[in-house]
C-alpha cells in the first residue's frame, strides 16, 4: 500500500492477520509497519548498492516520535545512500568478486571441464589468497611481481601457469573498461625447463622392475639397501600408502610408461573407456581420442579388472571430481618418493610420456604415427617430445663415419 502518511492516517491504521506495510508517497524508502498485534513502527528500508541485500532500520514508535521527525530522519538516510552510491560507482570491483562472479562463469562456457577445474584450483590456492581483497585497480605491477617472485622460488612452472590465469582475468577486466592496464604482460616468465629428460634403457628396466615388485607388495633392492614396501613408504596415520593404494599408484605409473598417456587421462580413466586392445577416451586435452595398447598394457589392465571393486567406475578407484584431484596429488607424491629412491630425482611424471615417444622413434616408428599415439593435433608438438640419447648420437656418428671412410677408401672423392 502506498499513500501519503499523515498523523491521522497513522493513528487510524488498523492491524490485520499479518503485517501491513504502508509506504509514504512523498519520501522514498520511508514506511509504516503495522504488526498483527497492533504494534506500529516507522521504518526505513532500501536495497544496499554493494551487496544487493535489503537493509531495514527502525526509526521509531509513532506514539513517541512525530511523523515529521520520522520523515526527516528517513530523508537524511536517503542522502547518505545517495552519497554512498556515488562513491560505490567510482570504486572498482574486488578481485575475488570479479573472478568468481564474472570471469569464471563466462569462461566456463568456452573451455573444457578439466581446464575449468585447473582455473578454479589456481584461484583457490594462489590468486584469491594473494589478490582477493584488492580492488582491480589496486593490482599493480609491483604487487603482482612480489607474489610472482615469491611463488617462483619453489614452483617456477606453477608460477608461470598461474600468472597466465591472472593475466586472463585482468585482460577481461581491461576489455570491460574497468581497468586500463594488465600488469602481467610486462612480467618476465620463468625460463621453461628444456624437455630433454627421458629414461635410458637401464632406468626404464629398473623402474618397471620396481613397479612390479611394489605392485606385488614384495621387498625390493635400490640404492644398496633393502627396503620393505610396508614400512618405508612415508607412512602416515591416515594410511595413504597402504599396500592396496601402493599397488594402485605403482600400476598407474606403469600404465603411463606403457601407453604414453597424460597423467590426467590415466587418473580419470573409466572402465567404460577400456576396450580389448585400446582406450576410447571420451575427453582428453585434445578432445576424444583412441589409445592403442601394447600386450603388456593389456595384461596389466586384465589384472586390474580381476581385482576391480564392484562399485568403482574408474580403473583407479576414486569417486571423481575433487576425489580424483586428491588421488592425483597423492600419485605425484608417491612418484617423488619413488624417483628419489631410484636416484631419478630429475625425472618428472610427465617425462614418462617423453620416454614413450622417444622409445617409439628409436624403434623406427614414424613421427606422424607417434603423433597419433600421443594424441597431438600438430606434429610440431610431437617433435618436442622425441629426443635422441647420447648413446644414439654416438652410434649414428660411428655409422656415418664408417660409411664416409669406406667411400674415401674406394676412391669416391676423385
Amino acid at each position: 500500500m502506498k499513500i501519503k502518511l499523515t498523523r491521522a492516517r497513522v493513528r487510524d491504521m488498523k492491524p490485520a492477520n499479518s503485517d501491513i506495510w504502508v509506504w509514504d508517497e512523498t519520501t522514498p524508502h520511508f514506511a509504516l509497519r503495522v504488526r498483527a498485534n497492533g504494534t506500529k513502527r516507522y521504518m526505513h528500508i532500501y536495497k544496499d548498492y554493494n551487496t544487493y541485500k535489503q537493509k531495514r532500520t527502525t526509526i521509531g514508535d509513532p506514539q513517541l516520535i512525530s511523523i515529521e521527525s520520522a520523515r526527516s530522519i528517513a530523508m537524511r538516510f536517503n542522502e547518505d545512500i545517495k552519497a554512498g552510491k556515488a562513491r560505490a560507482k567510482t570504486q572498482k570491483p574486488l578481485f575475488a568478486d570479479y573472478a568468481n562472479d564474472v570471469w569464471m562463469p563466462q569462461r566456463e562456457k568456452f573451455i573444457k571441464p578439466s581446464s575449468h577445474a585447473r582455473n578454479r584450483l589456481a584461484l583457490d590456492k594462489q590468486l584469491l589468497p594473494a589478490f582477493g581483497r584488492l580492488r582491480l585497480d589496486e593490482i599493480t605491477k609491483s604487487v603482482v611481481l612480489k607474489w610472482f617472485n615469491h611463488y617462483s622460488r619453489d614452483y617456477p612452472g606453477g608460477a608461470n601457469r598461474t600468472l597466465e590465469v591472472l593475466g586472463a582475468i585482468l585482460n577481461h577486466a581491461v576489455k570491460a573498461g574497468l581497468i586500463k592496464t594488465n600488469h602481467t604482460y610486462n612480467i618476465e616468465r620463468n625460463p621453461k625447463r628444456k624437455m630433454n629428460r627421458f629414461l635410458s634403457d637401464e632406468e626404464r628396466a629398473l623402474l618397471l622392475k620396481t613397479l612390479n615388485i611394489i605392485a606385488e607388495n614384495k621387498r625390493y633392492y635400490v640404492e644398496n639397501e633393502w627396503h620393505t614396501a610396508s614400512n618405508r613408504w612415508h607412512s602416515a596415520k591416515n594410511g595413504r600408502y597402504s599396500a592396496e593404494k601402493r599397488r594402485y599408484y605403482a600400476n598407474a605409473i606403469k600404465l603411463l610408461l606403457l601407453t604414453g598417456c597424460r597423467a590426467g587421462e590415466i587418473v580419470g580413466l573409466r572402465w567404460s573407456e577400456v576396450g580389448e586392445d585400446r582406450f576410447h577416451l571420451e575427453d582428453s586435452k585434445t578432445g576424444a581420442r583412441t589409445v592403442w595398447l601394447s600386450e603388456d598394457a593389456i595384461e596389466l589392465l586384465k589384472s586390474l579388472r580381476e581385482r576391480r571393486p564392484s562399485d568403482s567406475l574408474y580403473v583407479f578407484p576414486h569417486s571423481g571430481g575433487k576425489a580424483a584431484q586428491s588421488w592425483y596429488e597423492l600419485l605425484l607424491e608417491f612418484w617423488i618418493i619413488l624417483r628419489r629412491k631410484l636416484n631419478m630425482r630429475d625425472v618428472r611424471l610427465h617425462d614418462l610420456r617423453h620416454s614413450f615417444a622417444t622409445q617409439a622413434v628409436r624403434q623406427g616408428v614414424g613421427i606422424p604415427v607417434v603423433s597419433k599415439l600421443l594424441g597431438h593435433r600438430k606434429i610440431e608438438m610431437t617433435m618436442r617430445y622425441t629426443h635422441a640419447s647420447n648413446t644414439d648420437a654416438e652410434a649414428a656418428a660411428e655409422r656415418i663415419g664408417k660409411q664416409i671412410a669406406a667411400f674415401l677408401e674406394g676412391g669416391g672423392c676423385r
